[in-house]
């Protein structure tokens, strides 16, 4: 943490405040607390704000008085970016240390967070330049690199990535035929069915698998809407008949408590319009639609080769052997 530490130390320019980064998973109980960063996460994307009208940043926001800091957090994140997060996990503070007259000197420090969303506030409304969009990672170090701060923000987003990554412990389970209202849905992936009773997989063009057609939920879309936008996106497929399948339930441990929970949608239906399928069309990565029986998706889908995998499967069989004999 050395070189992190260097880097986060620099004064200002007018000379009066020093700042430093400091790895902790607690706060000083004896400092202020003037403001805060939170890296907010929904699924695998990270939700950016532009904190000056130009720059795009976490989201972050001031803590008033002696409150609890987490409560604050989470209510000026709502406020900030429309988003309801929780399960907050600390992973260092910034500690302001600003000169007041000749000797005289006082600090203040900044919790630096990340934290999951787990709804959206369908009300929200921005306010000046308050908005918020979704980022992958790459999306994120681009975007936090063009920062006029040194790569100060970046350099924190690293940190906070690798320990998003190292502290986290991630448990996934399918739950057939349901798809629970009081769990946050941040993805949703399509088992579509062709008239020879074939399930459509695809391939994006800088990978060697194949996978349902599916993907992130854009904020504000329904799992439905997302499902058929991704669908007709990636292969290029107009569908009908649209049920749910089951959901894959996310749970998300850190140091072995649980702090967050989320799932994945997933939807079966039929093949209505099939267009013709151009690879990387309107620009998207899929350069490949093929179809394929059930028990063939266990060789040739990644996504599958697993325990929840073979469940899964196991339960497209039993669906597709029903709708034979109610056919």
């Amino acid at each position: 943490m050395d070189k992190l530490h260097k880097k986060h130390v620099h004064k200002t320019k007018s000379g009066g405040t020093v700042s430093q980064f400091i790895e902790s998973k607690n706060l000083p109980a004896d400092i202020q607390i003037s403001s805060f960063i939170n890296f907010v996460h929904f699924g695998s994307e990270v939700i950016l704000t532009p904190d000056d009208g130009t720059s795009w940043g976490p989201v972050s926001g001031e803590i008033k008085g002696q409150v609890d800091w987490r409560k604050e957090l989470v209510r000026e994140t709502g406020e900030k970016a429309g988003v309801l997060v929780d399960g907050v996990v600390l992973c260092g503070y910034i500690s302001n240390e600003s000169k007041v007259g000749d000797s005289d000197s006082v600090t203040t420090i900044s919790p630096i967070c990340y934290s999951y969303c787990h709804d959206i506030n369908p009300t929200w409304t921005p306010k000046g330049i308050m908005t918020r969009e979704l980022f992958s990672h790459s999306n994120v170090k681009e975007h936090l690199a063009k920062r006029n701060d040194e790569g100060q923000m970046l350099e924190l987003y690293l940190y906070i990535h690798d320990q998003f990554n190292r502290d986290l412990r991630i448990e996934f389970s399918f739950l057939p035929d349901e798809m629970p209202d009081v769990i946050f849905v941040t993805s949703a992936m399509v088992f579509c069915i062709d008239d020879d009773n074939r399930i459509c997989l695809v391939k994006d063009g800088d990978e060697d698998f194949y996978s349902l057609p599916g993907g992130g939920r854009r904020l504000l879309e329904s799992p439905l809407e997302c499902a058929k936008r991704e669908l007709q996106e990636e292969a290029q497929i107009t569908a009908k008949n649209f049920k749910i399948f089951g959901s894959i339930i996310v749970s998300f441990y850190s140091n072995d408590v649980l702090i967050s929970k989320m799932q994945q949608a997933r939807y079966i239906c039929d093949v209505d319009v099939m267009g013709e399928f151009i690879p990387f069309k309107d620009g998207f990565e899929t350069d490949e639609r093929i179809f394929v029986q059930a028990d063939q998706l266990l060789t040739l889908g990644k996504q599958f080769k697993n325990n929840n995998g073979i469940q899964i499967v196991e339960h497209l069989i039993k669906i597709q052997l029903d709708r034979e004999h109610n056919a």
